[in-house]
């Protein structure tokens, strides 16, 4: 485990090696100066996690350096010492974010640990406050990322629910599929860093998907000067970037403020980590819908042209038995205009013939009729029927045929 990192800020000697050394045998990692204007060069350069600053020192006083300081590393905590210790100084102290204040001189090396290790306990309590209150609006958020199935929409949700909760004007996702090793911008609001290969050598995002692990640059504070150079080519002043695995493949979410305004914070860090997780899985969801509407839309699609194909058969099986109760009456009139055209017959016969023909017809009016009659249904006209007449006009369709087959027919009406 890292040891906590602390710098000292005194113009007195003396004090500043007494309080290295008290420091140091109680296991912290100690830098000091005697220059303020040093100490917030320091600042600037390297990651430190308490300040222990006095309140009186030429060129520039406590209050101002804890200033610049909080500025610079806004999760800084920050510890006071002073030998005029008034009302007033400890109300401004608590004013500018103070976790601690001590006066000088120190009436032994274990109050001033005790005074260390007791603002630290304070700024990691407040750290967890504000990252409780962050926290907090993820839960309806959630709740409407996960409810949205729609993929553009759910876009939108996301990229405007990062600029929210980390008050951002730049947001932006990239995507790297399976097999590949290109980072895709898939969607973005405001500024976006440019599309790369997922690399070291790469930009702020292709190094953040190379390295699996989230990349953090302020323009003013300490950090990498190569990326710092990098923020600024994109004309940003902080900028996270949060890789997610999916598979063989990636999602990076990245924040981004401009120049000049509050650099981002641990709880920044760890807010955006959430709601790219929280993304992640709500992306996957709505791709899953996805897929389940279009499965839903083919056996839909499927379904239609099953029943399309049934309505067309059915077409046919009518057309075919329409086609059977037109011809038979047609093929019966054919027949018997070509008996009654014989010369060998007899003018009652040739009539008879003529009368049958007559029948047919009367017959084939009749079957388009009731065809007529089941499209455009209405109050049927019932009509008595001599069924003793409907036979002998039969029998004397067939009379020829049975003859020829030497079949006899016996009627008993």
């Amino acid at each position: 485990m890292p040891k906590t990192s602390i710098i000292i800020i005194d113009d007195e000697t003396g004090i500043v090696r007494l309080c290295q050394r008290l420091l140091e045998r109680a296991n912290f990692k100690v830098t000091s100066t005697t220059d303020p204007l040093e100490g917030v060069e320091l600042l600037r350069r390297k990651q430190f996690d308490l300040l222990l600053v006095d309140i009186r020192m030429p060129g520039m006083d406590g209050f101002q350096v804890i200033e610049e300081g909080q500025q610079i590393q806004p999760d800084l905590a920050v510890v006071i010492m002073t030998g005029f210790g008034t009302l007033e100084t400890a109300i401004r102290a608590l004013r500018q974010g103070a976790d601690g204040l001590i006066l000088k001189p120190f009436e032994d090396g274990t109050e001033l640990v005790n005074t260390i290790r007791e603002a630290l306990k304070q700024r990691q309590h407040k750290q967890e406050m504000a990252r409780l209150s962050t926290i907090r609006p993820l839960l309806d958020i959630t709740e409407s990322l996960f409810s949205e199935t729609r993929h553009e929409t759910l876009l939108d949700l996301i990229l405007n629910a990062i600029s929210g909760h980390l008050n951002c004007n730049h947001a932006a996702i990239y995507l790297r599929r399976p097999g590949e090793s290109h980072l895709n911008l898939i969607d973005n609001k405001g500024k976006s860093l440019p599309e790369e290969y997922a690399r070291a050598t790469a930009g702020l995002v292709g190094r953040a998907d190379h390295w699996k692990v989230p990349i953090w640059v302020n323009m003013d504070g300490p950090g990498d000067e190569e990326l710092k150079a990098l923020l600024a080519e994109h004309e940003m002043g902080t900028v996270i970037c949060i890789p997610i695995e999916r598979g063989e493949g990636s999602l990076v979410f990245m924040a981004g403020r401009n120049v000049g305004e509050p650099s981002f914070q641990v709880g920044d860090l760890e807010l955006l980590g959430l709601l790219a997780r929280q993304a992640d899985v709500a992306l996957e969801n709505a791709r899953l819908y996805g897929e389940l509407r279009e499965y839903v839309q083919q056996v839909e699609e499927s379904q239609r042209a099953l029943i399309q194909a049934e309505k067309m058969s059915a077409v046919g099986r009518l057309t075919a038995s329409i086609a059977h109760e037109v011809n038979n009456p047609l093929q019966s009139v054919r027949n018997c205009l070509h008996l009654a055209g014989r010369e060998e017959l007899s003018g009652d016969e040739q009539e008879n013939y003529r009368k049958l023909a007559e029948d047919e017809l009367d017959r084939l009016m009749s079957t388009v009729q009731r065809m007529l009659d089941f499209y455009r249904p209405g109050a049927l006209d019932r009509k008595p029927t001599d069924i003793s007449d409907l036979i002998e006009r039969v029998f004397a369709l067939l009379e020829k045929q049975l003859s020829n087959n030497n079949i006899i027919v016996k009627k008993h009406i």
